[in-house]
């Protein structure tokens, strides 16, 4: 007996169950169903959107509008601490894709004690279906309205969205198992539940960082320098004249290097902008671009450090063959997470004062049908050719530096090291290493700021590129006395610039100057563009760059002849 009535006892525990199961069923199907509402008119049922619950529901996804400045408005998705840029056309994806998933909402037309009167037969025509597809069909004839630009203003989050930065001194480079802070003395790891601000979901790198290498229980190869590293050294490579390494000097490149990638990592803003130029060291004797010397992989070594996979824009390459200064969707490429523009292969005599107020004001990044926004990124540029740097101001804010000879089209870091840089020949190991040592970079740009790099051959390059090699060779030869191996023994422009009286400084005749050039090498005189006026500006052009604007030019005209001083600004020291 007791057995039969805990039976009847559980059974309508069961059934009391059930329905309040099926009554929370229905109330989070109606839910999932409140930010529309259903009107009958004529006989017929239409279906208009609540807009407080419409935009309460996109919120719920993460979207909100992100107000940069003023005047600037971006849409972005937010999940936990990371944030996303989006488009209008990816909220009505999820949007749709949402109503897609949403399950019938069953509505009774009547009251329920009037339905339960009514025989089975009749039950049907009183309760209303709305299903996704009904939803989806009013959704799609609202597009225009719900997905208003005025409209999606107004998904304001709940907090301002504040992005995270780099500080003056601290660097902070994001992996999937926390975020690195990098000071000039210390590289802490830490758990992302410390972050107060937000960060660009394109940031995290897919890999973990790893500071301690001997937890790769591999001793042996733990002790070795990365492949990297080994590349980095070999681009600051300079050669003495019996082509042996000159290790001092290379060191001083070695560190010079560090500090341009730590700088050109560092997204802070509020110290003096530079241009970052890699070019070549060679010696470009004939007139053809070099390359080849590591360049290329320089630069994607920078990528390889902010973007999370080639998709991303945290760094962005530019295409220098078809970068236009006048062209207003030049950076389209560039986002709003966008932190460093690389611009490859720059073309030949590119003038880099165009790009001097988009490195101090920021960039303007203009899309095909969208309104342009600023944004504020670090630029570097690379050229296999020079560019065009004239002036005290545009040398002031150019931090060149030249790529060793080192590697070349007979040497490359592939058959120098047996592996395909950044891919799946590098192991975790390899990538630790890497990461290691550019974080090494940027703690030495904290140490010792942006340190210049002596130049190599760049000097010989510009005038060669900006004049001619004969002449450069002529001039050379023309004002100066050689020992026997090849060093300047007598340079006569510092002995007879500096002379306490004017008049007894030698002065050259540029006629005379001209007539022995032109007799020396006379198919100049076959030559259009060329004459007295181009060969004076060839002059100034050749002591303005080898001796770095210390020598004063002045011309005069005395007895019907023109002729050229030249006057050191410091007293030079004379061997």
């Amino acid at each position: 007996m007791t057995s039969q009535i805990d039976e009847v006892i559980a059974e309508a525990v069961v059934v009391r169950k059930t329905k309040e199961e099926l009554e929370q069923q229905r109330k989070d199907i109606e839910a999932l169903h409140n930010f529309y509402k259903m009107r009958k008119k004529g006989g017929e049922w239409s279906m208009s959107f609540k807009k407080i619950e419409f935009l309460n529901l996109l919120k719920r996804f993460g979207f909100y509008a992100y107000e940069m400045d003023v005047n600037t408005i971006k849409f972005v998705r937010m999940v936990n601490n990371t944030i996303q840029e989006v488009n209008e056309k990816t909220i009505i994806k999820e949007f749709l894709k949402h109503i897609e998933a949403i399950p019938t909402l069953e509505k009774l037309t009547i009251p329920e004690e009037e339905y339960n009167q009514k025989d089975d037969a009749e039950k049907a025509q009183y309760i209303r279906k709305v299903t996704s597809d009904t939803i989806k069909e009013a959704a799609l004839n609202s597009l225009d309205t719900l997905f208003k630009t005025k409209l999606l203003y107004c998904l304001t989050p709940d907090r301002p969205i504040e992005i995270m930065s780099d500080e003056k001194f601290s660097k902070y480079l994001f992996y999937k198992n926390g975020f690195v802070q990098i000071t000039k003395d210390d590289i802490t790891l830490h758990d992302y539940s410390e972050l107060k601000k937000n960060i660009f979901i394109n940031q995290v790198l897919q890999r973990d960082y790893v500071q301690d290498i001997a937890t790769f229980n591999d001793p042996a190869r733990a002790k070795e320098k990365g492949n990297f590293e080994k590349f980095f050294y070999n681009i600051c490579i300079v050669y003495d004249k019996q082509r042996k390494i000159d290790i001092e000097k290379t060191e001083r490149r070695f560190l010079s290097l560090k500090t341009i990638v730590g700088y050109a990592l560092h997204n802070y803003m509020q110290y003096k902008l530079s241009l970052i130029l890699f070019t070549d060291a060679r010696l470009n004797e004939e007139d053809e671009a070099n390359g080849r010397t590591g360049k290329t992989l320089l630069c994607k070594a920078l990528g390889k450090m902010l973007n999370t996979d080639e998709k991303s824009s945290v760094f962005v390459e530019l295409n220098g063959k078809d970068f236009t200064p006048d062209d207003k969707f030049k950076y389209s490429k560039c986002n709003l997470d966008t932190r460093l523009v690389h611009i490859n292969d720059m073309r030949k005599y590119f003038d880099i004062e165009h790009l001097f107020n988009d490195i101090t004001d920021g960039i303007f990044v203009k899309k095909e049908h969208e309104k342009g926004y600023p944004i504020q990124s670090k630029m570097l540029a690379s050229s296999n050719k020079k560019v065009k740097i004239e002036g005290e101001s545009a040398i002031d804010r150019t931090i060149i530096f030249e790529l060793s000879e080192y590697y070349s089209s007979v040497r490359s870091p592939l058959t120098e090291f047996k592996q395909w840089f950044f891919s799946d020949d590098w192991d975790a190991m390899e990538w630790s290493k890497f990461d290691n040592f550019i974080l090494s970079c940027c703690q030495e740009f904290f140490k010792h700021g942006l340190v210049r790099a002596d130049p190599i051959n760049l000097k010989m390059n510009t005038l060669y590129d900006h004049t001619h090699r004969d002449f450069v060779r002529w001039f050379k030869y023309q004002f100066s006395e050689f020992d026997d191996e090849g060093s300047i023994n007598i340079d006569r422009i510092l002995i007879n610039s500096w002379q306490i009286d004017m008049k007894d400084r030698s002065r050259y005749n540029k006629k005379e100057l001209y007539n022995k050039f032109t007799s020396d090498y006379p198919d100049f005189l076959r030559m259009k563009y060329f004459n007295q006026a181009m060969f004076t500006k060839w002059i100034k052009r050749y002591v303005a760059t080898m001796y770095d604007d210390k020598v004063k030019i002045d011309e005069i005209r005395s007895s019907g002849c023109d002729y050229i001083i030249f006057t050191y600004k410091e007293k030079p020291e004379i061997k």
